[in-house]
Protein backbone atom coordinates (compact mmCIF):
# COMPACT_ATOMS: atom_id res chain seq x y z
CA UNK A 1 0.00 0.00 0.00
CA UNK A 2 2.82 2.34 0.81
CA UNK A 3 4.22 1.35 -2.57
CA UNK A 4 1.02 2.59 -4.25
CA UNK A 5 1.32 5.89 -2.42
CA UNK A 6 4.86 6.49 -3.59
CA UNK A 7 3.99 5.35 -7.12
CA UNK A 8 1.26 7.99 -7.23
CA UNK A 9 3.59 10.63 -5.83
CA UNK A 10 6.21 9.76 -8.45
CA UNK A 11 3.60 10.05 -11.21
CA UNK A 12 2.62 13.53 -10.01
CA UNK A 13 6.23 14.68 -9.91
CA UNK A 14 6.81 13.31 -13.43
CA UNK A 15 3.75 15.14 -14.74
CA UNK A 16 4.93 18.37 -13.15
CA UNK A 17 8.39 17.90 -14.67
CA UNK A 18 6.84 17.17 -18.08
CA UNK A 19 4.84 20.40 -17.95
CA UNK A 20 8.05 22.28 -17.18
CA UNK A 21 9.76 20.68 -20.18
CA UNK A 22 7.25 22.28 -22.57
CA UNK A 23 9.82 25.08 -22.82
CA UNK A 24 13.15 23.99 -24.25
CA UNK A 25 15.51 25.15 -21.51
CA UNK A 26 13.66 26.10 -18.32
CA UNK A 27 15.94 27.39 -15.56
CA UNK A 28 14.29 26.70 -12.20
CA UNK A 29 15.44 28.04 -8.81
CA UNK A 30 18.44 26.10 -7.51
CA UNK A 31 19.13 24.46 -10.87
CA UNK A 32 21.76 24.68 -13.63
CA UNK A 33 21.34 24.49 -17.41
CA UNK A 34 24.32 23.73 -19.65
CA UNK A 35 25.07 25.63 -22.82
CA UNK A 36 25.69 22.29 -24.53
CA UNK A 37 22.13 21.09 -23.80
CA UNK A 38 20.06 20.25 -26.92
CA UNK A 39 18.16 23.25 -28.23
CA UNK A 40 20.09 25.78 -26.17
CA UNK A 41 21.77 27.44 -29.16
CA UNK A 42 19.40 29.23 -31.52
CA UNK A 43 20.44 29.55 -35.16
CA UNK A 44 18.06 32.49 -35.70
CA UNK A 45 16.77 34.96 -33.15
CA UNK A 46 14.06 37.46 -34.12
CA UNK A 47 12.27 40.15 -32.17
CA UNK A 48 11.85 43.86 -31.54
CA UNK A 49 14.15 45.71 -29.16
CA UNK A 50 12.00 47.86 -26.89
CA UNK A 51 14.73 49.08 -24.49
CA UNK A 52 18.50 49.22 -24.52
CA UNK A 53 21.38 50.58 -22.47
CA UNK A 54 23.43 52.47 -25.03
CA UNK A 55 25.45 54.91 -22.91
CA UNK A 56 28.99 53.55 -22.81
CA UNK A 57 29.58 55.20 -19.43
CA UNK A 58 26.78 53.06 -17.99
CA UNK A 59 27.83 49.79 -19.61
CA UNK A 60 31.65 49.90 -19.37
CA UNK A 61 33.40 47.87 -16.66
CA UNK A 62 37.00 47.53 -15.50
CA UNK A 63 39.04 45.84 -12.80
CA UNK A 64 40.77 47.81 -10.07
CA UNK A 65 44.16 47.04 -11.64
CA UNK A 66 42.91 48.14 -15.06
CA UNK A 67 43.90 44.84 -16.68
CA UNK A 68 40.36 43.89 -17.65
CA UNK A 69 38.25 46.37 -19.61
CA UNK A 70 35.04 45.88 -21.57
CA UNK A 71 31.33 46.58 -21.70
CA UNK A 72 28.01 44.78 -21.35
CA UNK A 73 25.31 45.36 -23.96
CA UNK A 74 21.76 44.82 -22.66
CA UNK A 75 18.35 44.86 -24.32
CA UNK A 76 14.73 44.04 -23.61
CA UNK A 77 13.21 42.20 -26.57
CA UNK A 78 9.64 41.36 -27.54
CA UNK A 79 9.76 38.20 -29.64
CA UNK A 80 7.15 36.90 -32.06
CA UNK A 81 5.90 33.43 -32.92
CA UNK A 82 6.01 31.91 -36.38
CA UNK A 83 2.50 33.30 -36.95
CA UNK A 84 3.71 36.83 -36.23
CA UNK A 85 1.81 37.13 -32.97
CA UNK A 86 3.72 38.50 -29.93
CA UNK A 87 5.07 35.80 -27.62
CA UNK A 88 3.89 36.16 -24.04
CA UNK A 89 6.61 37.62 -21.84
CA UNK A 90 9.77 39.59 -22.47
CA UNK A 91 13.30 38.47 -23.29
CA UNK A 92 16.31 39.93 -21.51
CA UNK A 93 19.38 39.78 -23.72
CA UNK A 94 23.02 40.35 -22.70
CA UNK A 95 26.41 40.31 -24.44
CA UNK A 96 29.88 40.71 -22.95
CA UNK A 97 32.51 42.50 -25.05
CA UNK A 98 36.13 42.57 -23.86
CA UNK A 99 38.80 45.03 -25.00
CA UNK A 100 41.54 43.80 -22.66
CA UNK A 101 41.82 41.02 -20.11
CA UNK A 102 39.29 38.26 -19.49
CA UNK A 103 35.69 37.93 -18.33
CA UNK A 104 34.59 34.46 -17.19
CA UNK A 105 30.97 35.27 -16.44
CA UNK A 106 28.44 37.67 -15.01
CA UNK A 107 25.70 37.69 -12.40
CA UNK A 108 22.42 39.56 -12.55
CA UNK A 109 19.57 39.64 -10.01
CA UNK A 110 15.86 40.47 -9.67
CA UNK A 111 14.46 37.34 -11.33
CA UNK A 112 12.61 36.09 -8.26
CA UNK A 113 8.95 35.49 -9.08
CA UNK A 114 9.56 35.20 -12.83
CA UNK A 115 9.73 32.07 -14.94
CA UNK A 116 12.98 31.81 -16.92
CA UNK A 117 14.07 29.90 -20.01
CA UNK A 118 17.64 30.34 -21.20
CA UNK A 119 19.16 30.31 -24.68
CA UNK A 120 22.16 31.63 -26.57
CA UNK A 121 22.71 32.75 -30.15
CA UNK A 122 25.28 34.48 -32.31
CA UNK A 123 22.56 35.80 -34.64
CA UNK A 124 22.44 39.60 -34.29
CA UNK A 125 20.96 40.36 -37.72
CA UNK A 126 17.26 39.72 -37.12
CA UNK A 127 16.45 42.18 -34.34
CA UNK A 128 14.43 45.23 -35.29
CA UNK A 129 14.36 48.53 -33.44
CA UNK A 130 17.49 49.99 -31.87
CA UNK A 131 19.82 46.99 -31.93
CA UNK A 132 22.74 47.45 -29.49
CA UNK A 133 24.46 44.24 -30.61
CA UNK A 134 26.95 44.99 -33.38
CA UNK A 135 29.50 42.19 -32.91
CA UNK A 136 28.95 38.52 -33.76
CA UNK A 137 29.97 36.60 -30.65
CA UNK A 138 32.53 33.80 -30.65
CA UNK A 139 32.43 32.62 -27.00
CA UNK A 140 29.58 30.32 -25.99
CA UNK A 141 27.90 29.94 -22.62
CA UNK A 142 29.09 27.07 -20.45
CA UNK A 143 26.43 27.17 -17.70
CA UNK A 144 23.44 29.14 -16.46
CA UNK A 145 22.75 28.75 -12.73
CA UNK A 146 19.87 30.19 -10.72
CA UNK A 147 20.02 30.79 -6.98
CA UNK A 148 17.89 28.71 -4.62
CA UNK A 149 15.57 31.66 -4.02
CA UNK A 150 15.38 32.25 -7.78
CA UNK A 151 16.55 35.86 -7.54
CA UNK A 152 19.96 35.82 -9.22
CA UNK A 153 21.24 34.14 -12.38
CA UNK A 154 24.92 33.41 -12.90
CA UNK A 155 26.23 32.87 -16.44
CA UNK A 156 29.66 31.34 -17.08
CA UNK A 157 31.46 31.21 -20.42
CA UNK A 158 33.29 28.27 -21.91
CA UNK A 159 37.00 27.77 -22.46
CA UNK A 160 39.14 30.62 -21.17
CA UNK A 161 36.16 32.96 -21.04
CA UNK A 162 35.73 36.11 -23.14
CA UNK A 163 39.26 37.33 -23.84
CA UNK A 164 40.92 40.33 -25.53
CA UNK A 165 39.05 41.50 -28.61
CA UNK A 166 36.28 38.91 -28.32
CA UNK A 167 32.56 38.92 -27.55
CA UNK A 168 30.19 36.38 -26.07
CA UNK A 169 27.17 34.90 -27.78
CA UNK A 170 23.95 36.75 -26.98
CA UNK A 171 22.62 35.40 -23.68
CA UNK A 172 18.82 35.25 -23.91
CA UNK A 173 16.64 34.87 -20.81
CA UNK A 174 12.98 34.48 -21.72
CA UNK A 175 10.52 35.35 -18.93
CA UNK A 176 6.78 35.54 -18.38
CA UNK A 177 7.10 39.17 -17.28
CA UNK A 178 5.57 41.96 -19.33
CA UNK A 179 7.42 44.85 -17.67
CA UNK A 180 11.04 45.53 -16.75
CA UNK A 181 13.24 47.66 -14.53
CA UNK A 182 16.81 48.97 -14.34
CA UNK A 183 19.25 46.85 -12.32
CA UNK A 184 22.99 46.33 -12.00
CA UNK A 185 24.90 43.44 -13.58
CA UNK A 186 28.23 42.16 -12.21
CA UNK A 187 30.82 40.78 -14.65
CA UNK A 188 33.71 38.88 -13.04
CA UNK A 189 36.90 37.02 -13.80
CA UNK A 190 38.70 34.08 -12.21
CA UNK A 191 41.97 34.46 -10.36
CA UNK A 192 44.08 31.81 -8.58
CA UNK A 193 42.80 32.76 -5.12
CA UNK A 194 39.42 34.45 -5.38
CA UNK A 195 36.66 35.55 -7.75
CA UNK A 196 37.00 39.31 -8.27
CA UNK A 197 33.99 41.27 -9.43
CA UNK A 198 34.48 44.00 -11.99
CA UNK A 199 32.70 47.33 -11.66
CA UNK A 200 28.90 46.97 -11.78
CA UNK A 201 27.13 48.12 -14.94
CA UNK A 202 23.63 49.24 -15.86
CA UNK A 203 21.30 46.56 -17.22
CA UNK A 204 17.70 45.28 -17.19
CA UNK A 205 15.70 42.61 -15.34
CA UNK A 206 12.02 41.64 -15.20
CA UNK A 207 9.30 42.84 -12.88
CA UNK A 208 7.58 39.60 -11.77
CA UNK A 209 3.99 38.91 -12.70
CA UNK A 210 1.62 38.47 -9.72
CA UNK A 211 0.14 35.41 -11.42
CA UNK A 212 3.49 33.62 -11.11
CA UNK A 213 3.33 33.75 -7.31
CA UNK A 214 -0.27 32.50 -7.41
CA UNK A 215 0.68 29.64 -9.76
CA UNK A 216 3.61 28.54 -7.61
CA UNK A 217 1.55 28.72 -4.43
CA UNK A 218 -1.25 26.74 -6.08
CA UNK A 219 1.12 24.07 -7.40
CA UNK A 220 2.76 23.47 -4.04
CA UNK A 221 -0.62 23.60 -2.33
CA UNK A 222 -2.00 20.88 -4.58
CA UNK A 223 1.11 18.77 -4.09
CA UNK A 224 0.80 19.09 -0.30
CA UNK A 225 -2.88 18.13 -0.38
CA UNK A 226 -2.12 15.12 -2.58
CA UNK A 227 0.60 13.88 -0.25
CA UNK A 228 -1.59 14.32 2.86
CA UNK A 229 -4.60 12.58 1.30
CA UNK A 230 -2.53 9.68 -0.02
CA UNK A 231 -0.76 9.25 3.30
CA UNK A 232 -4.07 9.17 5.17
CA UNK A 233 -5.32 6.56 2.70
CA UNK A 234 -2.25 4.40 3.32
CA UNK A 235 -2.64 4.75 7.08
CA UNK A 236 -6.34 3.85 6.94
CA UNK A 237 -5.75 0.76 4.78
CA UNK A 238 -2.89 -0.34 7.03
CA UNK A 239 -5.13 -0.06 10.11
CA UNK A 240 -7.91 -2.07 8.43
CA UNK A 241 -5.52 -4.85 7.37
CA UNK A 242 -4.06 -5.11 10.86
CA UNK A 243 -7.51 -5.40 12.48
Amino acid sequence: MARSFFRGLTLLVVLMAFSAEVDANPLLPGETVFGSDPGNTLSTYTGTVIATVSDFQQTAFSSTDGLTVGFLSSAVVQTRSVTGAPVSGLDFVYQINVSAGTVNGFTISSFQGSTTDVFQTKDIAHLSGTNPFTTIGSVQVSTYSRSTQGDSINVTFGGNGVTDGNSSYLVVIHTNSTTFKNVKAFPYYYSPYFLPALSAVQSFAPVPEPSTFVLLAGTFGLLTCFIVLQWRKVQTLSTVSMS
